[in-house]
């Protein structure tokens, strides 16, 4: 029997994916963002770029958080639906068999 859903499958794996790039790309780059103002700051003698550093780090790091969560929900999503039509196939069927079309 032919596979139904076959490029909702596809796309729950590629939002999976998407998610984990996400969330690693975002971690790397808020983490950069941390050090490179925190060595502004020692350069420049002043605490004001770090603070400005630390608020881009939280910042960045929950919109980083946000979109992995949306992202991997989105995925998980599909997979739910996916999961849904398998199971309620089998009753479907019954009852097309016990009830004739009208």
């Amino acid at each position: 029997m032919k596979e139904k859903y076959r490029i909702l499958r596809t796309m729950a794996v590629v939002y999976k994916i998407m998610a984990w790039v996400s969330l690693v790309f975002g971690l790397i780059g808020s983490i950069t963002f941390l050090v490179q103002f925190s060595l502004l700051s020692q350069q420049l003698g002043t605490a004001v770029p770090a603070f400005a550093g630390f608020s881009l780090f939280v910042v960045f790091l929950a919109y980083t958080l946000l979109s992995f969560g949306t992202l991997y929900a989105l995925a998980e999503g599909i997979r739910l639906l996916l999961n849904i039509d398998r199971q309620t196939q089998p009753a479907q069927d019954n009852v097309r068999e016990i009830r004739p079309a009208a």
